[in-house]
């Protein structure tokens, strides 16, 4: 098989991890007999700096002229600048709203070999092996308006979160699709108790889970979802959520689902898992991105709290900092620390396992 594809590195960790994941290619091919042919292109903040823009119409037709995109990361310290016009984020949401890739896939599997590599305890990962399907190119990162400005009463800004049925209904499918080859089971996520885009959401999930009789739909709100994720990940089997949910209540890239083994035997922080962002099966358009896995051993774990590696996750303790007594009992004690903590009485002191982990 000859296939084309774009490496586009990006910024920080992004080269180290598309050079690794070259090699991983290199050696399927070998063993396989397939041919790839590599391009590489600028994305990003190195973009920016190179250009102005952080996606080059150089890398744009280098994208469009291959089968598949190996993305890195982008941004960093350097382009931090809350005023500034070009930002290196822009890159990946220009790509993606250029190739129509609606369908964020996010697979999370725990694999027995690598079941105590996790914070949770093990009894907990048992059978988890779900996949996640996020919308990629609606809601608050494309919806318009989208601005900032000031007035006499100060200054003001604006994102809108903006879903149509087709954007929803699509999206849904796919999530079916994939639930058909699996165990048959869709979990709906939305926030239709205070988002009117959520009831829009939830209605027109209703309406597509009629046409797979043999699919089972179970619609949920997003914070009964997080807490599901600690206490209970194996309910799940297809998991599809409109933006604001999914990235507010779950960051599934970077906190549930990094707290789980990584999908295979290797060394904290490199790959662990890869999202894949696509179109219909009839598009030729896939992009893999490596999902970074944190460095736990050198994160210090506070006394009065819970592990920084929940900060995250603000509804586990409120906010990124310290929480309140009364937020960390309600949502860290009774909730997440069953979960983390060892069986034996004489181990279940907070403050020392916490700071000893």
């Amino acid at each position: 098989m000859d296939v084309r594809i774009s490496v586009l590195g990006g910024d920080g960790i992004g080269p180290e991890v598309t050079t690794e994941s070259v090699k991983v290619l290199d050696a399927i091919a070998s063993r396989f007999g397939h041919d790839f042919t590599y391009i590489t292109g600028l994305v990003g903040g190195c973009a920016i700096d190179a250009t102005g823009s952080a996606l080059p119409d150089d890398t744009l037709n280098i994208v469009l002229g291959s089968d598949a995109v190996l993305f890195g990361a982008v941004g960093g310290p350097k382009w931090d600048d809350l005023h500034a016009k070009v930002r290196p984020e822009d890159g990946i949401l220009s790509l993606r709203k250029g190739l129509g890739l609606f369908a964020n896939l996010r697979p999370c599997k725990v694999y027995p070999q690598l079941i105590d590599s996790s914070p949770l305890r093990p009894e907990r990962l048992v059978d988890v092996d779900f996949i996640m399907v996020r919308e990629l190119i609606g809601g608050l990162y494309f919806g318009k308006p989208k601005r900032r400005w000031e007035n006499s009463r100060g200054r003001r800004a604006v994102d809108t979160l903006a879903y149509s049925e087709k954007e929803i209904e699509r999206v849904v499918r796919i999530a079916f699709e994939l639930a058909r080859d699996r165990k048959k089971r869709v979990h709906s996520l939305d926030k239709m108790n205070v988002m009117e885009s959520s009831r829009l959401w939830r209605e027109v999930a209703s309406e597509v889970g009629v046409e797979y009789p043999d699919v089972e739909l179970i619609h949920m709100l997003a914070a009964n979802a997080a807490m599901q994720l600690i206490t209970n990940p194996s309910v799940f089997d297809v998991i599809v959520a409109t933006f604001f949910p999914m990235r507010r209540r779950l960051s599934a890239d970077r906190s549930e689902c990094s707290l789980r083994p990584p999908c295979h035997r290797c060394h904290q922080s490199t790959v662990a898992v890869a999202v894949v962002e696509s179109q219909p099966s009839t598009s030729q358009f896939t992009v893999l991105r490596p999902i970074l896995r944190a460095n736990l051993s050198q994160t210090p774990w506070p006394r009065s709290s819970v592990p920084q590696c929940f900060s995250a996750c603000h509804w586990v303790c409120g906010r990124r900092q310290k929480p309140s007594r009364t937020v960390s009992i309600r949502y860290c004690r009774r909730a997440t620390v069953p979960a983390i903590l060892p069986r034996t009485a004489s181990d279940r002191s907070p403050p020392a396992r916490w700071a000893t982990w």
